[in-house]
């Protein structure tokens, strides 16, 4: 895509290290949003696009509460600098700062992937050429699908 930059897309990725990251605070803040997108979507008519199926792999490998599908809840990418990446396990994502780095094609947001190829593209290599990479837990809600 653009935001390659003309690079190819690499032909594999390896894992350097895995950190855990869990915020008790936020996942209460998380868990509270979730249930309101659970109302909201029970009485919204929008035809319910389910991604579960294209993210079984993922989702079937990592630990922790089940994932809540009547939400459409997946585990995403968030690729970003490594500065960034200890900012976010702080504090969570800033909205206000979202598109600060590569731009925001589609609006103010956070921008997730579900392919970790798409999410390097947005990952900025530290000092030893090793790239950061989030794994989120995200509530996608009712998606709007097109072909």
């Amino acid at each position: 895509t653009r935001d390659r930059r003309g690079q190819m897309v690499p032909d594999r990725f390896f894992v350097h290290s895995v950190v855990e990251v869990q915020n008790a605070d936020k996942w209460v803040d998380y868990a509270i949003r979730r249930e309101e997108v659970q109302r909201e979507m029970s009485r919204a008519l929008a035809v319910r696009v389910l991604t579960h199926e294209a993210l079984r792999a993922t989702n079937q490998t990592l630990t922790g509460p089940p994932l809540e599908r009547e939400v459409n809840e997946v585990y995403l990418f968030h690729g970003t600098h490594p500065t960034h990446a200890d900012k976010i396990a702080d504090t969570s994502f800033q909205i206000d700062l979202s598109g600060s780095n590569a731009g925001s094609l589609y609006g103010r947001g956070v921008y997730f992937a579900e392919n970790v190829s798409k999410s390097d593209e947005y990952s900025v290599p530290d000092g030893q050429d090793i790239c950061t990479m989030l794994l989120c837990r995200v509530v996608l809600g009712n998606a709007l699908y097109t072909d």
